[in-house]
């Protein structure tokens, strides 16, 4: 949620990546629907017992009901999101700092668009449920850029996406490890 929040001001601006925006709040809603809904987390249940695959963890939906239930309340959610929004705008601050070092104007257009770019990628790959997005958010990262951002080239807008990625995902993933 704290992705579309952020997206959805440069959203109205780019209407071609609309689909990815709106797609990802009716997942997120459906999920946090299905977490707070027991009938709707039984009728998962319920179907998981027929499914091979899925068998030895349907005795624990009614639990991760019961605790989805509880750690969502919309309290939560609206606090946890804008906490979020906050987290990923700052990712998206690096995305510019990045272009920036590479030589763009920051102006307010290309704030918004780097923004925009780096957010709807992410949540393209989130989408996609590739590990970390890989591949996914750098390509579109770099993709949506060079379209957005009037003087960006393609190798420029490729590297400064491998930088942010690089600062944002590996070298914290480093530091996990």
């Amino acid at each position: 949620l704290g992705l579309v929040i952020v997206s959805s001001i440069g959203m109205f601006a780019y209407r071609e990546a609309a689909w990815v925006v709106g797609l990802s709040a009716a997942i997120a809603f459906f999920l946090i629907g299905t977490l707070k809904s027991h009938r709707i987390a039984g009728a998962f249940a319920a179907i998981a017992k027929r499914v091979p695959l899925l068998r030895r963890v349907a005795p624990y939906a009614d639990e991760f009901s019961d605790s989805g239930s509880a750690l969502l309340g919309w309290r939560s959610i609206c606090v946890l999101s804008l906490v979020s929004a906050v987290s990923w705008s700052f990712e998206s601050a690096t995305f510019v700092v990045v272009l920036h070092g590479f030589g763009q104007e920051v102006t307010w257009a290309m704030v918004n668009s780097a923004t925009f770019a780096w957010v709807v990628a992410t949540l393209a790959g989130g989408l996609l449920l590739v590990p970390g997005g890989l591949g996914i958010v750098e390509g579109g990262a770099t993709g949506i850029a060079v379209t957005l951002i009037e003087p960006l080239n393609r190798s420029t807008s490729a590297a400064a996406t491998l930088v942010t990625r690089m600062a944002t995902l590996w070298i914290p993933a480093a530091i996990g490890v």
